[in-house]
């Protein structure tokens, strides 16, 4: 199920570039989204293309597309993901908006990225839970790396929260004279769970016990965990009980923190006489979507 992905195509909105929340946010070197792959001049490399992946894989609108990169800020921001490697930088970029994973786990944080840098000059990932406190996750560093590459990481701590933010800290001092390294390039953002094979809503003190034409049934849903805000349909089987054959539908919301609610369905003219009716409750968006567990007759 996946409930975030950033290729940039559309100008990257989701995400916050040089920005606090890691490190001094300093230096000539920034964070930009482009489509710029050639160096400004000769002295610096050509960022490689987004069709030189290292293990296969195909990046969205490959081989040029849109990227969130480090630039040298020294030269004009169509500039590719060169840095000054004389200049210290030290630059921030997250996920300007948490997304929630309630009812998801194996939930996992993947990207492509390309960065050849150095010892002293490469990116980290960092997660936030519930807009609290930055942590680094993933591989200590992000460097020396001659293609794209691609980066998944799962973490229980991702699983069945709130919120979930994710970050990109690039850093380097000024001690490497080298300006043949490209600097942290990346593409193509995806956060996608495993819905919890627990999930259920169940019905609970219906009333009245016969339902006259153009009247409704009142009813207790409870759900089995706290959800992200979601739509929710209402079902009456048919007379037999059968949810093959639908008589109605009623569409409602329930809102974290609440895993509980009293719903009133109303039931039409055109619903025949009959004495096995259910109903149940259905999950219709966002993900995880499930059906719940049929009433009594």
């Amino acid at each position: 199920i996946q409930v975030f992905n950033e290729n940039f195509e559309t100008g990257g909105g989701t995400f916050t570039i040089n920005s606090t929340g890691v490190g001094s946010n300093s230096g000539t070197n920034i964070w930009v989204i482009n489509t710029s792959y050639l160096a400004a001049s000769n002295a610096y490399p050509s960022t490689p293309n987004e069709n030189d992946t290292c293990a296969g894989g195909h990046i969205t609108g490959a081989p040029f597309s849109h990227y969130l990169h480090i630039s040298n800020g020294a030269i004009p921001t169509n500039e590719n993901s060169d840095y000054d490697p004389a200049q210290a930088s030290d630059r921030f970029a997250y996920m300007t908006n948490g997304v929630c994973t309630k009812g998801l786990d194996s939930v996992t944080f993947s990207f492509y990225y390309n960065c050849k840098g150095s010892s002293t000059a490469y990116a980290e990932l960092y997660y936030s839970i519930n807009n609290g406190p930055w942590i680094q996750t993933g591989q200590t560093q992000f460097n020396n790396d001659t293609c794209w590459q691609y980066s998944s990481t799962m973490n229980p701590a991702f699983n069945d929260v709130a919120s979930l933010q994710f970050g990109f800290h690039w850093v380097n001092d000024s001690s490497a004279a080298d300006t043949s390294n490209q600097a942290m390039g990346i593409d193509d953002i995806k956060i996608s769970g495993a819905g919890m094979p627990s999930l259920a809503a169940t019905i609970s003190n219906i009333s009245p016990d016969t339902v006259c034409e153009n009247s409704g049934i009142l009813f207790q849903v409870t759900l089995s965990d706290t959800l992200c805000n979601g739509t929710y349909e209402m079902q009456l089987s048919d007379a037999t009980g059968n949810f093959n054959n639908i008589q109605a539908t009623y569409a409602f919301s329930l809102g974290a923190p609440y895993i509980s609610a009293f719903e009133y369905m109303p039931i039409g003219g055109n619903v025949p006489a009959g004495n096995c009716y259910r109903i149940r409750v259905v999950r219709i968006s966002p993900a995880p979507v499930f059906i719940g567990q049929p009433s009594p007759c």
